[in-house]
């Protein structure tokens, strides 16, 4: 199979305990049908290949936050790290209270995103050396102001009681495991 067909019978099997390359997108609508019954009807009557990109960026993002709930060994390695190490630090903040945030990948490619709090919008701000050049500019006269807020785009979600979905049964701890295999308490920070 593709990569990106590998990656979702991957991360199926650790919600459903047999998924077969040949059948994976059955098993992607019948997981599907636990968050959302549309994209799983979708997904049913015209394909994975067919589907949306919206559609298929929200399946996969569907089953990566699902591996917090139904990979009992991913969980265990995320529980064995501090808190800290999970959580990126923002590049810096604005006068108007924007926060600015950059990923650089391997090939030097540069991003910058500009976050607003109040809103929870994000904006890339810088995608090359000159538009980054531009923005300390900006930022260093005081020239960056808060954008008008635009008029947000809801994506219903239905909620489904999943009763003909079999997942493997769910983690509901959230502690740190130590090493003889207990859970430990998790420190306030």
């Amino acid at each position: 199979p593709l990569p990106l067909v590998q990656l979702h019978i991957t991360l199926l099997r650790r919600v459903f305990k047999a998924v077969t390359p040949d059948k994976w997108e059955r098993s992607l609508a019948k997981f599907g049908h636990t968050y959302c019954s549309q994209d799983a009807w979708e997904i049913e009557r015209f394909g994975y290949k067919k589907a949306k990109i919206s559609l298929k960026l929200r399946l996969l993002k569907n089953l990566l936050e699902a591996q917090f709930d139904y990979n009992v060994k991913f969980k265990s390695e995320v529980n064995k790290l501090q808190a800290a190490d999970l959580r990126l630090t923002p590049l810096g903040r604005d006068t108007e209270g924007q926060v600015y945030w950059y990923q650089v990948d391997a090939d030097a490619n540069l991003r910058v995103y500009r976050e607003d709090i109040d809103d929870e919008t994000w904006e890339m701000v810088a995608s090359s050396k000159d538009e980054l050049v531009d923005l300390i500019s900006q930022l260093q006269r005081g020239e960056v102001k808060k954008p008008e807020p635009e008029e947000a785009i809801i994506v219903p979600e239905e909620d489904s009681n999943g009763k003909d979905i079999e997942p493997k049964e769910i983690i509901l701890d959230t502690g740190k495991v130590e090493e003889d295999g207990s859970m430990g308490e998790e420190s306030e920070e």
